[in-house]
């Protein structure tokens, strides 16, 4: 009982005296900020034009990975730009990301991402995704994942993919259909 009584007075306390909402405070505003900004307490807004140009990029991005579009790494990768899967290391370079990229397709009849949140930031785009891997031997492997890809709004190619999720089942069942990864 007296949990019941602690809980409804420390709810009714948060009612009466919330905290204020300000620049400092509201976690949306703090997504929005680059370290230095963070660091200096003052929020980077973009434009509603930029914000858009940044989830456009994304949705073409996934949607020409699902579509295993031959153009995809041409119009989406850049020379230099590096793939990071959790914490392994990283694929480097483009052809190096095409390789990986055409062994994944090999081993799958298709992909499909849903993209269930995409927050766009003056250097960074993060996409939270549900991706559906359907293997040539029929099986299907379902995931959800974060990537993070660091660019701008304007830039054609990030720097740096950062895939977050649990992807060790998903990479066991590509090398059992598609064989070891290039460059292993």
């Amino acid at each position: 009982m007296r949990f019941f009584i602690h809980l409804l007075l420390a709810s009714l306390l948060n009612i009466v005296f919330a905290a204020p909402k300000s620049e400092n405070t509201d976690a949306f505003g703090l997504l929005r900020r680059t370290p230095d900004e963070a660091r200096r307490g003052r929020p980077k807004c973009l434009s509603p034009s930029r914000v858009k140009a940044g989830e456009d990029w994304a949705i073409e991005n996934y949607r020409a990975s699902d579509d295993k579009d031959p153009s995809y790494v041409d119009n989406f990768i850049g020379e230099d730009t590096q793939i990071f899967f959790g914490e392994s290391p990283p694929s480097s370079g483009k052809e190096s990301i095409r390789e990986s990229i055409e062994w994944q397709w090999n081993a799958t009849s298709s992909v499909s991402h849903v993209l269930q949140r995409i927050i766009v930031l003056e250097d960074l785009t993060s996409v939270q995704t549900e991706v559906t891997y359907t293997f040539t031997d029929g099986a299907a492997l379902t995931r959800k994942a974060i990537t993070l890809y660091e660019k701008t709004p304007e830039d054609q190619f990030p720097a740096a993919i950062r895939v977050f999720g649990d992807f060790v089942e998903v990479f066991a069942k590509f090398i059992e259909v598609a064989g070891p990864p290039p460059g292993s």
